[in-house]
């Protein structure tokens, strides 16, 4: 989980972790408390992450956070992925849906493995929001909890990936 303006690769914060399997539903929930003034930003932030592994091969992941002053909230996570397995080749073969009512490209800076031998999707609000006012507001107020879904499902095809 990435938390406020902490730079990418930075591994400064600790979370606390608890798993759980509920009804055949397996998961673990992160938080972490970032104090008032942490990276800059005003009042303290509840954040809460759950990662839930459910039927039909489905990798689901809910964001909450909770403020008590109006502050910039966007969090998501790094996840790099390769269908093949680690070490297996690039991921020029495998095919993708975005379900998604819009996305936003980024440059390569950020790309710290080897050029496609993964897939990261960070579903988040747009990134960089509070610096390009053709973007919608990424403050959370109080009273208002921030909360976010993704979800990834996986599956296998036999069909030929150059059709």
């Amino acid at each position: 989980m990435e938390v406020r303006g902490i730079p990418y690769g930075a591994i400064i914060v600790s979370l606390h972790a608890e798993s759980f399997d509920k009804d055949g539903v397996v998961g673990v929930v992160y938080t972490h408390t970032s104090p008032d003034g942490d990276e800059g930003y005003p009042g303290p932030l509840n954040a809460k992450v759950t990662y839930t592994l459910g039927a039909a091969n489905a990798l689901t992941v809910d964001y909450e956070a909770t403020i008590d002053t109006s502050t910039p909230v966007n969090l998501t996570q790094h996840s790099y992925f390769n269908l093949a397995g680690e070490g297996s080749g690039d991921i020029l073969s495998h095919r993708l849906t975005i379900d998604a009512d819009r996305f936003t490209p980024v440059d390569a800076t950020l790309n710290v493995h080897q050029r496609r031998s993964g897939l990261c999707l960070e579903t988040q609000h747009f990134p960089d929001s509070p610096n390009h006012d053709t973007f919608p507001s990424a403050i959370v107020r109080p009273g208002t909890p921030y909360r976010s879904t993704t979800v990834f499902t996986f599956g296998v095809s036999n069909r030929d990936a150059t059709r």
